[in-house]
């Protein structure tokens, strides 16, 4: 059997004593689009925090290419091939796209360790940096600072960040939050670009997107998952009217 490349196992997270994650176990192939859809509260970004190590479950376990990482850091978990992109924007607005994107490609090299290290010799570095903006089509922007882009180039860029660490599991958190129609279809458009040896799970609110992108949706609720299936199954389900319908 191929290893999955995610897989939780009757994952909890209290706050307070409040459940936020509750029992939730979930398996993902290689190579999958998964959705996470679910009302505001449901537990989605919770359960992603949990996967990428941003704070630990209070039960259960986490697995990423058959690997046990419950109990390892965010910075274990990115060197197993797992980058991730943040429901409120997280960059470094003062600094240019390019440089912010060679920042996200120290984080896999030694040289981020060395103090004698000046990163502005490492040609290598801010070539590969120039080549992961033209994938995202920012490469006309590369000298711009973050501060003087639009919301959706922001939205790019952060995916190019997550794309320079060279994942094998990509988790999305609401990318298409926020953005005109226009830069919604710009993302999604990117977003099929990505090869399918990366594994994708992108959290979203919009049930035609989930349509358009997901192999397998999974539904959650107060922490909780109450439906998982392909998107017929989910469409049909009774289940997915209450969640979305109140009824």
């Amino acid at each position: 059997m191929t290893v999955p490349a995610l897989e939780v196992t009757g994952l909890h997270r209290f706050f307070g004593g409040l459940p936020a994650v509750c029992d939730v176990s979930m398996r993902v192939p290689a190579g999958e689009r998964r959705l996470l859809l679910g009302p505001n509260g449901a537990g989605k970004t919770t359960l992603f925090n949990l996967v990428a190590g941003d704070f630990p479950p209070s039960r259960g376990e986490i697995r990423i290419f058959g690997e046990n990482v419950t109990r390892k850091t965010a910075d274990q978990r990115t060197h197993l091939g797992m980058a991730r992109t943040y429901q409120i924007i997280t960059l470094f607005a003062k600094n240019t796209l390019l440089h912010n994107v060679v920042m996200s490609l120290m984080g896999l090299l030694r040289l981020r360790f060395n103090p004698l290290s000046d990163i502005r010799r490492q040609k290598t570095l801010w070539d590969e940096a120039r080549a992961t903006l033209a994938l995202v089509g920012l490469e006309h922007l590369a000298d711009r600072t973050v501060a003087d882009t639009s919301y959706g180039e922001k939205r790019r860029l952060e995916i190019a960040m997550a794309l320079a660490q060279k994942p094998k599991l990509l988790l999305l958190d609401e990318p298409l939050a926020g953005l005109s129609a226009d830069e919604r279809r710009d993302i999604q458009r990117l977003l099929q670009t990505i090869p399918r040896e990366v594994t994708i799970i992108m959290i979203e609110h919009d049930m035609d997107v989930a349509l358009a992108f997901a192999d397998v949706i999974t539904v959650m609720q107060r922490g909780q998952i109450v439906v998982e299936g392909n998107r017929a199954d989910v469409v049909a389900d009774p289940k997915t009217r209450e969640v979305y319908l109140g009824h």
